[in-house]
């Protein structure tokens, strides 16, 4: 920081048209006006003390002999944040221009002003005070020399070629370009304070991830984005989309777009290669501990080994401009900038002589820019394709070199210049001097029909003649205007050199009737005379300038013949053609075997087309069986196209066809049910149509509910097995649809035992066995009268019990216990549990 201080301090000593007092006097902040033209103005509190409460002063400083600049320096400022404002105005008084706003904590940073006067307003408000500020002025009576920028400046931001950064110098203040950030788009409400730019130019897609990490815990630094690609840093200030990412939080400690947690953290920024950005760190606080911001984390690539080159031209739209603007890929150094590094081609070859190379940003004395200005000699006066080339070394930010010689861009002017004389086409008639003649007072460039100004032309004036020339043949030249040494686009005009009797037609011998058609364009071949009279014969409407037929005057299948006489320019050489053509009768073509409407369950539909042989598309259509399915359709409106091809003429039939929705039929049903059950069917499906009907069929079932209706029908079957339950629905628009489904009906669930049996193989009650109705599977468990199981069986409905053990002996007289596990149809789980005696 102390060599840009002591840069601005020459700047101060070595103006030679300073305007020195004999010493320079010292002010505390009043309401006064002084005539100085250098001076010392502490706040209210002078040297060593704090301001006041509720101020309000105004001190404007208007010298004599009167100065054209001001610089200011100021030392420090200390005020109440957003409530103590130092506010500094170009004038005399406070309705001057406003130049800068201060407020906060703020040190060491320079200001020019342009005028004969400077005014400072102070307020106060009635709560805290500070030690206020220290600022001195020096003025002159040449121009304003602009202050060098600083880091603390947008056009000097800090090139980012490696992963982190640890500044060394704690920057204090906004630099030496004021209002670079406005608070009232920015989410920085504060705009810049004690900052520092940095800047970058992407290699690589990726995602920007960076932290700002104090070098102690409770400093609070905020940060702001901005995307320049296509800007320079004066539109920050107001162009809010530049504003990518934000933060302004209170909270202290590590901040940045990094996806870490808390409110001072923002997510990563997606960047893609070629974007440039800049970045503004600032402190709410001033603070001599310093940060570290470290962007390791990010996926893009930011610093870069590519070499930087020319990426777009600004060209003039005015004729006789002499600058071309143009743009680098990435910022490069002022340093080695000069306007010999270009040179500048027209599409010719011929070189451009580049007379000065500017820059705002160095200008300004900033590092490095990426938007420059080249003056050329002499000024552009024609369109074409020109090319700019580097000639000489230029470094990006990290030091990476142009592929000079080589990297060239090309690009095209042009004129809007208006071509304002008069020209008219030449016919000779067999001899004759082709002369053209140019009505105007300008000076006029004549060129055939490559562009190319013909050697053999002789020129008188404004009159040209292109000769010799062949007869019977049609030439094009171009003309131009030459005015302030710009060159209008090009006129065109022919020269015709005939012998009479070329003229002939490029016309078809039959003409197609074409729907709507109400006229048809005649045209002439290219060797034909323009400017003469169309007739026709028989009598029809024809317009005798351009040869357009009206089509409905036409009578078809009659053979027609249109004549053609070219001007009359001498009595030997008039050329008249005549040409016949027939308009073709208009084919009947039909789609027949077809309805306006269909349901979209209707079967496929064969179609009656006339004549035969023609082509046949649209929806639900098959070409080769010439069909119409309205379930391949679908449903809604569909147009179908026949279309037959009479001698290259073709006819088209069209027919619209609705197929209409069919309605839904889902039933949802249990899938069996007990006899004498209640069952309940339900229609799930949908419908459009208001009078739709229902109707229901339960084969022997009976329905307590309402058949012709699509409520739930409760239903009762008295028969066993399968039943088909079917739902007709049929909408008033005549669509109908049906569904059947099955529900299984059983008798109700029961068992029953014997309380004894004999199994002595007598062939009476040999078994214990069970009888039941829907049973599905049966365990039982045999105990004896100590509770000990002695036989198991898990398909007691097949086999029963014939009395012996699982062991295979007779089970002794006397009585058992079973437990029955069993299982009906329908699901459900019973236990039977019993006493059985055998007797022996």
């Amino acid at each position: 920081m102390k060599p840009l201080y002591f840069i601005t301090f020459v700047l101060f000593i070595f103006n030679l048209n300073y305007l020195s007092n004999t010493y320079a006097q010292t002010y505390n902040m009043s309401t006064q006006t002084v005539t100085d033209c250098q001076g010392t103005l502490y706040d209210s509190g002078g040297s060593s003390g704090e301001y006041g409460n509720n101020e309000n002063a105004t001190f404007s400083i208007c010298p004599t002999p009167v100065p054209t600049c001001f610089n200011l320096q100021i030392d420090t400022i200390h005020l109440e944040e957003n409530k103590d404002k130092l506010i500094l105005f170009s004038g005399a008084d406070i309705n001057g221009a406003p130049i800068d706003t201060f407020s906060g904590q703020l040190n060491s940073f320079g200001r020019q002003v342009e005028g004969e006067c400077l005014t400072f307003q102070f307020t106060s408000d009635i709560n805290e005070t500070a030690s206020g500020w220290k600022l001195s002025w020096n003025c002159f009576t040449d121009e304003c020399t602009p202050l060098p920028p600083l880091p603390q400046d947008c056009i000097s931001s800090v090139p980012i070629c490696q992963n982190q950064y640890s500044p060394t110098i704690i920057a204090s203040g906004n630099g030496n370009i004021p209002n670079e950030i406005n608070g009232d788009i920015s989410c920085l409400n504060s705009g810049e304070k004690n900052n520092v730019w940095y800047t970058f130019t992407v290699l690589e897609d990726g995602l920007l991830n960076f932290s700002i990490v104090p070098n102690v815990d409770t400093d609070d630094y905020d940060w702001s984005v901005y995307n320049l690609t296509n800007h320079e840093c004066s539109d920050i200030f107001t162009n809010e989309a530049l504003e990518v990412s934000c933060n302004y939080s209170p909270a202290q400690g590590i901040t940045g777009a990094n996806n870490l947690a808390g409110n001072q953290n923002e997510p990563e920024i997606p960047v893609q290669a070629g974007e440039t950005y800049v970045i503004n760190v600032s402190q709410f606080s001033p603070s001599i501990d310093g940060y570290t911001i470290d962007f390791e984390p990010s996926t893009a690539t930011i610093f870069d080994d590519k070499k930087p080159s020319l990426t777009a031209i600004e060209t003039p739209s005015e004729c006789a401009t002499d600058t071309l603007r143009l743009l680098m890929s990435e910022n490069v150094l002022c340093t080695f900038l000069d306007k010999d590094d270009f040179a500048l081609f027209d599409e010719e070859g011929d070189r451009y002589t580049i007379t000065d190379l500017r820059s705002p940003a160095c200008d300004l004395g900033a590092e490095y820019d990426r938007f420059f200005t080249l003056t050329v000699s002499p000024a552009f006066v024609k369109g074409g394709q020109y090319s700019l080339l580097i000639t000489e070394e230029l470094l990006d930010l990290c030091g990476n070199v142009t592929d000079y010689e080589q990297d060239t861009i090309k690009f095209d002017l042009n004129f809007s210049n208006t071509f304002t004389g008069t020209v008219e086409d030449v016919f000779l008639c067999n001899d004759g001097t082709p002369n053209i003649q140019i009505t105007g007072n300008d000076t006029y460039n004549i060129y055939d029909g490559n562009g190319v100004a013909p050697e053999n032309f002789l020129s008188s004036g404004n009159s040209y003649d292109p000769s010799p020339l062949q007869k019977d043949s049609v030439y094009t030249f171009y003309v131009t205007q030459i005015n302030n040494n710009c060159e209008s686009a090009p006129v065109s005009v022919q020269v015709l050199i005939s012998t009479g009797d070329v003229a002939a037609f490029d016309m078809p011998n039959s003409i197609c009737p074409v729907a709507n058609e109400e006229f048809i364009p005649t045209t002439l071949s290219s060797t034909s005379t323009p400017g003469g009279t169309f007739s026709i014969s028989p009598s029809a409407s024809i317009d005798e300038n351009t040869g357009d037929i009206t089509l409905s005057s036409l009578t078809p299948n009659e053979t027609y013949t249109i004549t053609y006489t070219s001007p009359a320019e001498s009595s030997d050489c008039q050329e008249v053609a005549n040409h016949n053509f027939t308009l073709e009768a208009a084919e009947a073509v039909s789609i027949t075997g077809i309805q306006n409407e269909y349901c979209e369950e209707d079967e496929t539909v064969a179609l009656a087309l006339s004549p035969t042989n023609g082509t046949l598309v649209g929806a639900g259509t098959d070409a080769t069986a010439l069909t119409f399915s309205p379930r391949l359709a679908g449903t809604g409106t569909h147009t179908l196209t026949y279309t037959y091809d009479n001698n290259n003429c073709e006819a088209i039939a069209t027919f619209d066809v609705t197929v209409l929705p069919s309605p839904n039929v889902e039933l949802l049903a249990p899938s069996n049910v007990g006899l004498g059950e209640t069952a309940e069917i339900v229609f799930t499906g949908s419908t459009t149509e208001i009078g739709t009907t229902f109707d229901w069929d339960f084969q022997n079932g009976i329905s307590s509910s309402d058949v012709n209706s699509s409520a739930p029908q409760k239903v009762v079957w008295n028969e066993e097995g399968m039943q088909l339950i079917t739902l007709t629905i049929v909408q008033a628009n005549g669509c109908s649809a049906e569904q059947s489904i099955s529900i299984e009906v059983f008798a109700q669930n029961t068992i029953q035992l014997p309380t004894a049996f004999s199994p002595n193989e007598d062939g009476i009650n040999d078994e214990f066995n069970m009888i039941g109705q829907n049973i599905q599977t049966a365990t039982i468990a045999i105990y004896n009268r100590w509770g000990k199981q002695i036989f198991i069986d898990a398909d007691f409905i097949n086999n029963g019990w014939n009395g012996l053990q699982n062991d295979f002996r007779k089970a002794d007289m006397g009585t058992y216990f079973y437990i029955i596990e069993v299982t009906y149809l329908d699901g459900v789980q019973e236990t039977v549990k019993g006493n059985v005696m055998i007797i022996w």
